[in-house]
């Protein structure tokens, strides 16, 4: 789970249009990681919450002067970097970080700019407020079971490609080709050390 914060100005925008632009590419972010949307607050928000939508990120891209411009009128070659999101969600409930975080986790935030990564016990705390952690995807779903599969694998190589295939074939998965790439990369190596021990096993 990462923070971003944004802008009153260019809050609207990030939601509506599912992405959030940067000077700087961000770093430790996935494909599929939750990302809570903060609105900076403002002298008139009153009791406005900060946080009211978290997205699931897809990528990131860079951005020209035009990309920025479309977007975020005014701002062309202001951020060099854009965030795509797969979905955006309403919170039920929105909150602040110190309606759910003890004081002595909120000195971390403190002097966040526009992105943090969000440690896993504050994560947790942080889930039991949104109340509604949102559900893997049918891709995520289907790598999981296969890095399972992996790490206790007894079968063939052809196994291994029978499965993948399974999972690249499927007419449903298109819409999320981006996603099946990514984690392809990751997913080769695991196969290879797979495969090579397997054969080294049998050699035996």
């Amino acid at each position: 789970m990462h923070l971003f914060k944004t802008s009153a100005e260019t809050f609207e925008s990030v939601i509506k249009n599912e992405k959030h632009a940067f000077r700087g590419k961000p770093k430790d972010l996935h494909a599929g990681d939750v990302i809570l949307i903060s609105k900076n607050l403002t002298h008139d928000s009153g009791i406005v919450k900060q946080i009211s939508y978290y997205a699931i990120l897809d990528k990131i891209v860079s951005a020209s002067f035009h990309d920025i411009e479309r977007f975020w009128p005014g701002n062309g070659g202001r951020w060099n970097y854009i965030t795509e999101f797969m979905k955006v969600i309403k919170i039920d409930t929105p909150f602040n970080l110190n309606d759910v975080l003890p004081k002595e986790y909120l000195n971390e935030y403190r002097g966040v700019q526009t992105h943090k990564k969000i440690p896993k016990e504050h994560e947790k705390l942080i889930w039991s407020s949104i109340k509604q952690k949102p559900e893997k995807t049918k891709i995520q779903n289907s790598i999981d079971s296969l890095l399972e599969k992996l790490q206790k694998f007894k079968g063939s190589c052809d196994d291994i490609v029978e499965m993948l295939t399974t999972i690249y074939d499927d007419e449903d998965n298109k819409l999320e080709l981006e996603l099946i790439n990514i984690s392809l990369t990751r997913l080769r190596l695991d196969v290879e050390e797979a495969c090579l021990l397997n054969k080294f096993t049998n050699d035996e």
